[in-house]
Protein backbone atom coordinates (compact mmCIF):
# COMPACT_ATOMS: atom_id res chain seq x y z
CA UNK A 1 0.00 0.00 0.00
CA UNK A 2 1.14 3.50 -0.89
CA UNK A 3 3.08 5.24 2.28
CA UNK A 4 0.83 8.48 1.15
CA UNK A 5 -2.46 6.85 1.64
CA UNK A 6 -1.67 6.19 5.77
CA UNK A 7 -1.09 9.81 5.85
CA UNK A 8 -3.29 11.63 4.05
CA UNK A 9 -3.20 14.93 5.91
CA UNK A 10 0.54 14.97 5.94
CA UNK A 11 -0.13 15.74 2.37
CA UNK A 12 -2.48 18.34 3.24
CA UNK A 13 -0.01 20.24 5.64
CA UNK A 14 2.77 20.56 3.66
CA UNK A 15 1.43 22.90 1.30
CA UNK A 16 0.16 24.84 4.39
CA UNK A 17 3.34 25.18 5.67
CA UNK A 18 4.79 26.51 3.26
CA UNK A 19 2.36 29.13 2.99
CA UNK A 20 2.51 30.06 6.23
CA UNK A 21 6.76 30.38 5.64
CA UNK A 22 5.77 32.18 2.17
CA UNK A 23 3.65 34.92 4.34
CA UNK A 24 6.68 35.08 7.18
CA UNK A 25 9.76 35.76 5.34
CA UNK A 26 8.07 37.56 2.33
CA UNK A 27 7.00 39.43 5.23
CA UNK A 28 4.09 40.95 2.38
CA UNK A 29 0.08 41.00 2.03
CA UNK A 30 -1.51 40.69 -1.37
CA UNK A 31 -4.86 41.98 -1.73
CA UNK A 32 -5.83 39.78 -5.17
CA UNK A 33 -5.34 36.64 -2.64
CA UNK A 34 -8.41 37.70 -1.44
CA UNK A 35 -10.18 37.22 -4.52
CA UNK A 36 -8.33 34.21 -6.01
CA UNK A 37 -9.01 31.61 -2.65
CA UNK A 38 -12.70 31.59 -3.16
CA UNK A 39 -12.82 31.07 -6.56
CA UNK A 40 -10.31 27.96 -6.03
CA UNK A 41 -12.73 27.45 -3.10
CA UNK A 42 -15.76 27.32 -5.72
CA UNK A 43 -13.82 25.10 -8.14
CA UNK A 44 -13.18 22.29 -5.65
CA UNK A 45 -16.75 22.50 -5.00
CA UNK A 46 -17.33 21.83 -8.70
CA UNK A 47 -15.33 19.43 -8.83
CA UNK A 48 -16.72 17.62 -5.66
CA UNK A 49 -20.35 17.60 -6.41
CA UNK A 50 -20.17 17.11 -10.55
CA UNK A 51 -19.53 13.03 -10.24
CA UNK A 52 -18.38 12.95 -14.04
CA UNK A 53 -15.63 14.97 -13.05
CA UNK A 54 -14.42 13.46 -10.15
CA UNK A 55 -14.93 10.11 -10.63
CA UNK A 56 -12.69 10.27 -13.70
CA UNK A 57 -9.02 9.74 -13.12
CA UNK A 58 -7.46 11.85 -15.79
CA UNK A 59 -8.63 14.88 -14.11
CA UNK A 60 -8.18 13.64 -10.25
CA UNK A 61 -4.07 15.67 -11.18
CA UNK A 62 -5.78 18.64 -11.31
CA UNK A 63 -8.02 18.51 -8.79
CA UNK A 64 -4.99 17.60 -6.44
CA UNK A 65 -3.23 21.19 -7.76
CA UNK A 66 -6.32 23.24 -7.12
CA UNK A 67 -6.05 21.72 -3.58
CA UNK A 68 -2.51 21.97 -2.82
CA UNK A 69 -2.73 26.08 -4.25
CA UNK A 70 -6.07 26.59 -2.34
CA UNK A 71 -3.70 25.45 0.75
CA UNK A 72 -0.94 27.11 -0.02
CA UNK A 73 -2.78 30.27 -0.61
CA UNK A 74 -5.04 29.59 3.24
CA UNK A 75 -1.77 29.10 4.72
CA UNK A 76 -0.24 32.61 3.50
CA UNK A 77 -3.52 33.89 4.13
CA UNK A 78 -4.28 32.94 7.55
CA UNK A 79 -0.73 34.41 8.83
CA UNK A 80 -1.51 37.40 7.24
CA UNK A 81 -4.37 37.92 8.82
CA UNK A 82 -2.61 37.08 12.17
CA UNK A 83 -0.15 39.60 11.24
CA UNK A 84 -0.63 42.17 13.68
CA UNK A 85 1.09 45.26 11.73
CA UNK A 86 -1.03 44.39 8.44
CA UNK A 87 -4.41 45.70 10.39
CA UNK A 88 -5.95 49.26 9.61
CA UNK A 89 -6.55 50.14 13.38
CA UNK A 90 -2.99 48.78 14.60
CA UNK A 91 -1.67 51.22 17.09
CA UNK A 92 1.64 52.15 15.45
CA UNK A 93 -0.67 53.60 12.83
CA UNK A 94 -1.97 56.79 14.79
CA UNK A 95 -0.04 59.55 16.15
CA UNK A 96 -1.10 60.25 19.73
CA UNK A 97 -0.80 64.39 20.09
CA UNK A 98 -0.52 63.80 24.12
CA UNK A 99 1.34 60.55 23.81
CA UNK A 100 -1.64 58.48 25.98
CA UNK A 101 -2.30 55.51 25.40
CA UNK A 102 -4.91 52.98 26.91
CA UNK A 103 -3.36 49.52 27.49
CA UNK A 104 -4.08 45.99 29.23
CA UNK A 105 -1.65 43.54 30.95
CA UNK A 106 -1.38 40.61 28.93
CA UNK A 107 0.48 37.89 31.15
CA UNK A 108 1.94 38.15 34.38
CA UNK A 109 5.04 40.49 34.36
CA UNK A 110 8.90 38.88 34.41
CA UNK A 111 10.93 40.50 36.65
CA UNK A 112 14.35 42.38 35.35
CA UNK A 113 17.45 43.90 37.48
CA UNK A 114 15.50 47.33 36.98
CA UNK A 115 12.38 47.28 35.45
CA UNK A 116 9.22 44.80 35.03
CA UNK A 117 8.99 43.44 31.74
CA UNK A 118 5.32 42.97 30.37
CA UNK A 119 3.57 42.02 27.24
CA UNK A 120 0.56 44.60 26.97
CA UNK A 121 -2.49 45.21 24.27
CA UNK A 122 -2.67 48.98 22.97
CA UNK A 123 -6.30 48.82 22.87
CA UNK A 124 -6.87 53.12 22.53
CA UNK A 125 -4.80 55.64 21.52
CA UNK A 126 -5.89 59.53 22.25
CA UNK A 127 -5.95 61.55 18.83
CA UNK A 128 -7.24 65.06 18.90
CA UNK A 129 -8.75 64.48 22.25
CA UNK A 130 -10.46 61.53 21.47
CA UNK A 131 -9.85 57.99 22.29
CA UNK A 132 -9.37 56.15 19.14
CA UNK A 133 -9.62 52.53 19.78
CA UNK A 134 -6.79 50.18 18.36
CA UNK A 135 -5.26 46.63 18.31
CA UNK A 136 -2.01 45.39 18.67
CA UNK A 137 0.98 44.34 20.98
CA UNK A 138 3.85 46.16 22.66
CA UNK A 139 6.57 45.36 24.84
CA UNK A 140 6.73 47.72 28.35
CA UNK A 141 9.53 48.19 30.97
CA UNK A 142 8.06 49.15 34.24
CA UNK A 143 10.24 50.92 36.56
CA UNK A 144 10.33 48.95 39.87
CA UNK A 145 8.38 50.53 42.65
CA UNK A 146 5.84 49.08 45.36
CA UNK A 147 3.01 50.03 42.88
CA UNK A 148 3.73 48.56 39.62
CA UNK A 149 5.10 44.86 41.41
CA UNK A 150 1.45 44.66 42.08
CA UNK A 151 0.57 44.47 38.63
CA UNK A 152 -1.34 41.36 37.27
CA UNK A 153 -3.08 40.20 33.92
CA UNK A 154 -6.16 41.44 33.31
CA UNK A 155 -5.13 45.31 34.64
CA UNK A 156 -5.91 48.12 32.63
CA UNK A 157 -3.70 51.25 32.55
CA UNK A 158 -3.17 54.65 31.05
CA UNK A 159 0.25 55.54 29.62
CA UNK A 160 1.98 58.47 28.13
CA UNK A 161 4.42 57.45 26.52
CA UNK A 162 6.30 57.25 23.06
CA UNK A 163 6.61 53.27 21.95
CA UNK A 164 9.45 52.80 19.79
CA UNK A 165 9.83 50.63 16.87
CA UNK A 166 11.92 47.73 18.23
CA UNK A 167 16.07 47.83 16.90
CA UNK A 168 17.40 45.04 14.74
CA UNK A 169 20.72 42.96 16.25
CA UNK A 170 23.65 45.42 16.19
CA UNK A 171 26.16 42.32 15.81
CA UNK A 172 26.94 39.46 13.56
CA UNK A 173 25.66 35.96 15.24
CA UNK A 174 23.40 38.15 17.86
CA UNK A 175 20.23 37.01 18.79
CA UNK A 176 17.65 38.43 16.50
CA UNK A 177 14.83 40.04 19.75
CA UNK A 178 13.40 42.18 16.69
CA UNK A 179 12.37 38.78 15.00
CA UNK A 180 11.63 36.82 17.90
CA UNK A 181 9.31 39.34 19.16
CA UNK A 182 7.60 39.79 15.80
CA UNK A 183 6.44 36.15 15.74
CA UNK A 184 4.28 37.35 18.71
CA UNK A 185 3.06 40.46 17.06
CA UNK A 186 4.99 42.45 18.96
CA UNK A 187 6.93 45.45 17.16
CA UNK A 188 7.39 48.23 19.60
CA UNK A 189 8.56 48.54 23.40
CA UNK A 190 8.58 51.83 25.51
CA UNK A 191 10.30 52.34 29.00
CA UNK A 192 7.50 53.29 31.55
CA UNK A 193 8.83 55.58 34.41
CA UNK A 194 6.77 55.28 37.86
CA UNK A 195 5.06 59.33 37.70
CA UNK A 196 4.06 57.91 33.43
CA UNK A 197 1.11 55.82 34.42
CA UNK A 198 -1.90 54.93 36.38
CA UNK A 199 -4.26 52.40 36.82
CA UNK A 200 -7.25 52.44 34.83
CA UNK A 201 -9.39 49.26 35.81
CA UNK A 202 -8.49 45.57 36.78
CA UNK A 203 -8.82 42.24 35.81
CA UNK A 204 -10.63 42.36 32.31
CA UNK A 205 -9.08 39.80 30.86
CA UNK A 206 -10.01 35.93 29.54
CA UNK A 207 -11.07 34.64 33.08
CA UNK A 208 -9.70 31.14 32.55
CA UNK A 209 -6.36 32.47 31.89
CA UNK A 210 -7.18 34.65 35.44
CA UNK A 211 -7.85 31.93 37.25
CA UNK A 212 -4.57 29.98 35.98
CA UNK A 213 -1.84 32.61 36.79
CA UNK A 214 -3.76 32.53 39.98
CA UNK A 215 -3.16 29.19 40.92
CA UNK A 216 0.34 29.27 39.89
CA UNK A 217 0.95 32.42 41.96
CA UNK A 218 -0.57 29.90 44.63
CA UNK A 219 1.59 26.60 44.25
CA UNK A 220 4.25 29.37 43.83
CA UNK A 221 3.44 30.80 47.65
CA UNK A 222 3.52 27.56 49.11
CA UNK A 223 6.95 26.82 47.59
CA UNK A 224 8.12 30.29 49.43
CA UNK A 225 5.70 29.75 52.71
CA UNK A 226 8.20 26.56 53.12
CA UNK A 227 10.96 28.56 52.94
CA UNK A 228 12.49 27.40 49.72
CA UNK A 229 14.23 30.14 48.15
CA UNK A 230 17.86 30.86 46.00
CA UNK A 231 18.38 28.08 43.37
CA UNK A 232 16.07 25.21 44.97
CA UNK A 233 13.68 27.57 44.09
CA UNK A 234 14.34 28.73 41.13
CA UNK A 235 14.88 24.97 40.13
CA UNK A 236 11.92 23.70 41.95
CA UNK A 237 9.60 26.06 40.42
CA UNK A 238 10.91 25.56 36.79
CA UNK A 239 10.47 21.71 36.77
CA UNK A 240 7.08 21.35 38.25
CA UNK A 241 5.13 24.81 37.34
CA UNK A 242 7.70 25.90 34.05
CA UNK A 243 8.31 29.12 36.31
CA UNK A 244 11.57 30.53 35.01
CA UNK A 245 12.08 33.93 35.88
CA UNK A 246 14.37 33.00 38.78
CA UNK A 247 16.94 31.12 36.97
CA UNK A 248 20.65 31.93 37.52
CA UNK A 249 22.15 32.14 33.94
CA UNK A 250 24.87 29.89 35.59
CA UNK A 251 22.04 27.33 35.92
CA UNK A 252 20.82 27.87 33.12
CA UNK A 253 23.99 27.48 31.30
CA UNK A 254 25.34 23.74 33.39
CA UNK A 255 21.82 22.76 32.14
CA UNK A 256 22.11 23.25 28.57
CA UNK A 257 26.18 21.73 28.85
CA UNK A 258 24.62 18.54 29.97
CA UNK A 259 21.97 18.85 27.31
CA UNK A 260 19.23 18.47 30.27
CA UNK A 261 17.80 22.15 29.88
CA UNK A 262 14.57 21.00 28.18
CA UNK A 263 13.46 19.10 31.88
CA UNK A 264 13.24 23.39 33.05
CA UNK A 265 10.77 24.10 30.68
CA UNK A 266 7.24 22.64 30.82
CA UNK A 267 6.58 21.37 27.57
CA UNK A 268 5.91 17.83 25.64
CA UNK A 269 8.50 16.26 27.71
CA UNK A 270 6.32 16.48 31.16
CA UNK A 271 3.22 16.29 29.66
CA UNK A 272 4.31 13.14 28.04
CA UNK A 273 5.02 11.61 31.59
CA UNK A 274 2.03 12.60 33.15
CA UNK A 275 0.10 11.19 30.08
CA UNK A 276 2.29 7.95 30.39
CA UNK A 277 1.66 7.44 34.28
CA UNK A 278 -1.66 8.00 34.29
CA UNK A 279 -2.69 5.71 31.50
CA UNK A 280 -0.51 3.50 33.11
CA UNK A 281 -2.73 4.04 36.74
CA UNK A 282 -6.14 3.92 34.85
CA UNK A 283 -5.70 0.89 33.07
CA UNK A 284 -8.44 -1.10 34.95
CA UNK A 285 -10.74 1.09 33.08
CA UNK A 286 -10.26 -1.19 29.52
CA UNK A 287 -12.24 -3.92 31.34
CA UNK A 288 -15.36 -1.62 32.09
CA UNK A 289 -18.30 -1.13 30.39
CA UNK A 290 -17.61 2.80 28.86
CA UNK A 291 -14.27 2.39 30.61
CA UNK A 292 -12.38 3.98 27.61
CA UNK A 293 -14.45 6.40 27.64
CA UNK A 294 -14.57 7.35 30.68
CA UNK A 295 -10.38 7.15 30.69
CA UNK A 296 -10.24 9.37 27.27
CA UNK A 297 -11.96 11.96 29.48
CA UNK A 298 -9.83 11.44 32.71
CA UNK A 299 -6.81 11.71 30.55
CA UNK A 300 -8.02 14.74 28.79
CA UNK A 301 -8.68 16.57 32.45
CA UNK A 302 -5.95 15.48 33.71
CA UNK A 303 -3.60 16.78 30.97
CA UNK A 304 -5.71 20.31 30.50
CA UNK A 305 -5.65 20.59 34.46
CA UNK A 306 -2.37 20.45 34.79
CA UNK A 307 -2.02 22.87 31.51
CA UNK A 308 -4.00 24.83 33.56
CA UNK A 309 -1.44 24.56 36.66
CA UNK A 310 1.40 25.85 34.55
CA UNK A 311 0.00 28.97 33.52
CA UNK A 312 -0.99 27.79 29.62
CA UNK A 313 2.46 28.68 28.59
CA UNK A 314 2.18 28.55 24.79
CA UNK A 315 4.44 25.01 24.74
CA UNK A 316 2.18 23.68 27.18
CA UNK A 317 -0.78 24.62 25.15
CA UNK A 318 0.71 23.15 22.26
CA UNK A 319 2.09 20.14 24.22
CA UNK A 320 -1.52 19.29 25.22
CA UNK A 321 -3.20 20.14 22.01
CA UNK A 322 -1.18 17.43 20.53
CA UNK A 323 -1.66 14.95 23.59
CA UNK A 324 -5.29 15.42 23.53
CA UNK A 325 -5.59 14.50 19.08
CA UNK A 326 -3.17 11.19 20.40
CA UNK A 327 -6.19 10.41 23.16
CA UNK A 328 -8.73 10.75 21.25
CA UNK A 329 -7.66 8.35 18.33
CA UNK A 330 -6.54 5.79 19.93
CA UNK A 331 -9.77 5.61 22.16
CA UNK A 332 -11.75 5.26 19.37
CA UNK A 333 -9.54 3.54 17.40
CA UNK A 334 -9.62 5.86 14.42
CA UNK A 335 -8.08 3.66 11.18
CA UNK A 336 -4.93 5.84 11.44
CA UNK A 337 -1.36 6.11 12.24
CA UNK A 338 0.42 8.46 14.62
CA UNK A 339 2.11 10.23 11.88
CA UNK A 340 -1.33 11.23 11.05
CA UNK A 341 -2.71 12.13 14.61
CA UNK A 342 0.44 14.23 14.43
CA UNK A 343 0.13 16.08 11.43
CA UNK A 344 -3.95 16.97 12.46
CA UNK A 345 -3.05 18.39 15.13
CA UNK A 346 -0.21 20.35 13.77
CA UNK A 347 -2.54 21.43 11.16
CA UNK A 348 -4.84 22.83 13.75
CA UNK A 349 -2.62 24.58 16.02
CA UNK A 350 -1.13 26.28 13.01
CA UNK A 351 -4.41 27.12 11.87
CA UNK A 352 -4.76 28.68 15.40
CA UNK A 353 -2.15 30.33 15.56
CA UNK A 354 0.56 30.20 12.48
CA UNK A 355 3.33 31.55 14.56
CA UNK A 356 3.92 29.08 16.08
CA UNK A 357 5.56 27.92 13.51
CA UNK A 358 8.41 29.68 14.14
CA UNK A 359 8.57 28.77 17.62
CA UNK A 360 11.89 26.37 18.37
CA UNK A 361 9.97 24.46 20.95
CA UNK A 362 7.21 23.65 18.75
CA UNK A 363 9.58 22.54 15.87
CA UNK A 364 12.09 20.30 18.70
CA UNK A 365 8.93 18.95 19.99
CA UNK A 366 7.08 17.53 16.66
CA UNK A 367 10.71 16.28 15.51
CA UNK A 368 11.29 14.76 18.95
CA UNK A 369 8.00 13.08 18.60
CA UNK A 370 8.55 11.62 15.28
CA UNK A 371 11.79 10.52 15.73
CA UNK A 372 10.49 8.55 18.95
CA UNK A 373 7.37 6.68 16.92
CA UNK A 374 9.82 6.51 13.64
CA UNK A 375 13.32 5.13 15.14
CA UNK A 376 12.91 4.36 17.99
CA UNK A 377 11.27 0.61 17.09
CA UNK A 378 14.22 0.28 14.96
CA UNK A 379 16.51 1.17 17.68
CA UNK A 380 15.22 -1.25 20.30
CA UNK A 381 15.36 -4.04 17.78
CA UNK A 382 18.90 -4.11 17.81
CA UNK A 383 19.59 -5.40 21.62
CA UNK A 384 17.21 -7.73 23.06
CA UNK A 385 18.75 -7.70 26.86
CA UNK A 386 17.20 -10.89 28.94
CA UNK A 387 16.74 -9.21 31.99
CA UNK A 388 14.13 -7.37 33.17
CA UNK A 389 15.43 -4.18 34.58
CA UNK A 390 17.97 -3.96 31.41
CA UNK A 391 15.33 -4.09 29.35
CA UNK A 392 13.42 -1.51 30.49
CA UNK A 393 17.17 0.71 30.37
CA UNK A 394 17.28 -0.19 27.34
CA UNK A 395 13.62 1.23 26.15
CA UNK A 396 14.28 4.69 27.86
CA UNK A 397 17.63 4.85 26.29
CA UNK A 398 17.04 3.99 22.77
CA UNK A 399 14.02 7.04 23.11
CA UNK A 400 16.30 9.21 23.84
CA UNK A 401 18.43 8.73 21.19
CA UNK A 402 15.80 8.23 18.87
CA UNK A 403 15.26 11.75 20.30
CA UNK A 404 18.37 13.38 19.95
CA UNK A 405 18.80 12.05 16.37
CA UNK A 406 16.07 14.00 15.22
CA UNK A 407 16.96 17.31 17.00
CA UNK A 408 19.98 17.12 16.40
CA UNK A 409 19.95 19.29 13.42
CA UNK A 410 17.77 22.19 14.90
CA UNK A 411 19.97 22.21 18.13
CA UNK A 412 22.70 22.65 16.34
CA UNK A 413 21.53 25.42 14.08
CA UNK A 414 19.84 27.41 16.93
CA UNK A 415 22.14 26.58 19.48
CA UNK A 416 25.45 25.84 17.69
CA UNK A 417 26.14 22.67 20.17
Amino acid sequence: MNAWSQIPFLRLLLPFIAGILSAVYSGMEFEFLHFVLPALFIVIAIFIFIKRLNASYSYSWIFGIIITMALFISGFQITVLNTGKFKTDHFSRFKSDAGLYFVKVNEPYLEKERSYKISVSVLAVKENDKWISTSGYAMCYFKKDSLSKQLKYGDCLILKTDFAEIKPPQNPGEFNYKRFLSHHNIYHQAYIPSEKWRPAGMNSGNRILKVSYDLKEYLLNIYRENKITGDEYAVGSALVLGYTDKLDPDIISAYASSGTLHVLSVSGLHVGIIFILCNYLLFFLDKVKYGKSIKCISLLFIIWFYATLTGLSPSVLRSAAMFTFIIIAQTWKYNTTIFNTLAVSCFFLLLYNPFMLMDVGFQLSYLAVLGIVSIQPWIYEKWQPRYWLLNQVWLITSVSIAAQVTTFPLSLFYFSQ
